[in-house]
């Protein structure tokens, strides 16, 4: 019995031990369990306070880089104003071209026309429609400002029937002018020939083309003058050769017009041109095509008329041709290098200018030499030189050429170099200034009268030989020789 109850004891002792055991062990691990959510709680709101500072979750990098991003990507690059475009990054170089009339601004960015905004204007009538709906002031009996009475509903129905009339036969808002669509756009409207310009290019090939006939009709004239049966083309004599001496000066106008009038005729007809990449501007090449051949042609008559050497003719002739290669190379470049090329042209037409002027300041050769080159007294067989008696015929072509071809650059920074004015624009100022200096410079040369070497003086130019009882004696010799030349005794010239 006894020995019974003490292992009993003993069992309820093992049995609570291990009990504590458990229960300490559960603790333990509830402990610790309860100290590392504290630990982990420390460490989120450490992890918290880090965030605060652009280190956090995915909202809170989406508040720290998104914001950044869409100020300094989304407003410039992707979007302007609903028009989408494309990223940030390598753009390849657009060139623009004619857009139609009904949709003349091209994008730079897309390559697409778009029509425009239209501006538009009220009609007139509509400012004066209140007038219609007024009332006498004596009439209303209302306190709330209205000016139609309450009571006289009928009179004032009647009254407001007629105003839709009025109205209805006015004309609907116009479009009064075109703006751009927001985004990257080129006007091209004013780049093209239309109309105005088309009609201008016509009126230029007329006004060349009849005077070219003309001027090789005189070529003709001077060069085939019969007398009695008779052809007059070779001789000794100074009458003829003061004749023969406008012949060819005449077909060179003849020739430097009916060229300008073929340039015209393309451009007229819509050719000789390029649209320009850069701002799709038209540009006439053909037109330089014309001045790189007639220029030259036109100094070298100059030259002719007025005694120039040979030395100086090459001179004149190869600073043309560089000026108008430069002008021609500055007109085809976008960029600010045009201007380079311009005052290279610039510099190569300063000289021509100069000399064309300093002729006065030459004395001009008046004695008499025989075919050795010895100086002679008598003139019967003698020969003088013949542009003297045309000198006042180049003093006025020569001042006709230097003022309008000052003129041109003047037309180039406004057109080729600036773009100020129309293509339109461009195409009457070039017409204006070729018919003046080619038509116009035709018709002095080719019509010129002999002059006496009185009018030479008179006109600014110095002479060798001065002395009065000579000058009167060749004078004398000259108009008769002249006199028996000229079909029917004429001495016009």
């Amino acid at each position: 019995m006894k020995v019974s109850s003490l292992f009993a004891l003993f069992a309820v002792a093992a049995a609570g031990g291990d009990g504590d055991g458990d229960g300490g062990a559960s603790q333990q691990a509830a402990s610790n369990s309860q100290q590392q959510q504290q630990q982990g709680t420390s460490q989120q709101q450490s992890r918290g306070s880090d965030q605060s500072q652009g280190y956090g979750d995915e909202a809170a990098e989406q508040d720290s880089y998104g914001g950044e991003e869409q100020s300094s990507y989304g407003a410039e690059s992707y979007s302007n104003e609903g028009e989408a475009y494309p990223p940030v990054g390598y753009k390849p170089k657009t060139c623009v071209g004619l857009c139609p009339p009904e949709a003349p601004f091209y994008n730079l960015d897309t390559g697409a026309c778009a029509p425009g905004i239209c501006n538009y204007a009220a009609p007139a009538s509509y400012a004066g429609a209140p007038s219609g709906y007024r009332r006498l002031g004596g009439e209303s009996d209302n306190t709330y400002g209205y000016e139609a009475p309450a009571q006289e509903a009928a009179p004032a129905a009647q009254e407001y029937s007629a105003a839709p009339a009025a109205y209805s036969t006015e004309a609907e808002p116009r479009c009064e002018s075109l703006s751009a669509p927001h985004g990257n756009y080129v006007d091209t409207r004013n780049n093209r020939v239309s109309r105005s310009g088309t009609i201008a290019l016509w009126v230029g090939f007329v006004l060349l083309f009849l005077p070219a006939v003309y001027y090789i009709n005189r070529y003709l004239f001077y060069t085939y003058i019969v007398d009695e049966g008779k052809d007059h083309r070779i001789g000794s004599k100074v009458g003829k050769a003061v004749l023969k001496f406008l012949a060819e000066p005449s077909l060179i106008c003849g020739v430097v017009c009916f060229i300008a009038s073929l340039a015209y005729l393309a451009m007229a007809t819509h050719h000789g041109f390029y649209v320009r990449c850069c701002d799709g501007r038209e540009f006439y090449y053909a037109r330089y095509l014309d001045w790189i051949i007639t220029t030259p042609l036109m100094l070298h008559a100059l030259c002719y008329l007025g005694g120039f050497d040979d030395d100086m003719w090459h001179f004149l002739f190869f600073q043309d041709i560089l000026m108008i290669a430069a002008g021609l190379i500055g007109s085809t470049v976008c960029t600010s290098d045009k201007w380079i090329f311009f005052a290279f042209s610039m510099l190569n037409f300063l000289p021509i200018i100069y000399y064309l002027c300093q002729r006065k300041n030459r004395a001009i050769d008046n004695n008499i030499y025989d075919a050795a080159g010895n100086k002679k007294v008598e003139l019967k067989d003698g020969a003088v030189l013949p542009h003297i008696w045309f000198l006042v015929s180049f003093n006025n072509a020569m001042r006709l050429t230097v003022l309008a071809w000052c003129l041109y650059p003047v037309v180039w920074i406004l057109a080729e170099g600036t773009g100020t004015i129309s293509s339109n624009g461009e195409a009457i100022f070039y017409t204006v200034l070729d018919v003046i200096a080619k038509t116009g410079f035709g018709f002095i040369i080719s019509t010129s009268k002999r002059n006496t070497l009185q009018q030479v003086q008179a006109a600014g130019f110095k002479l060798l030989n001065t002395e009065a009882a000579f000058l009167e004696k060749l004078e004398k010799a000259v108009k008769g020789a002249i006199t028996a030349v000229v079909k029917g005794g004429s001495s016009d010239l």
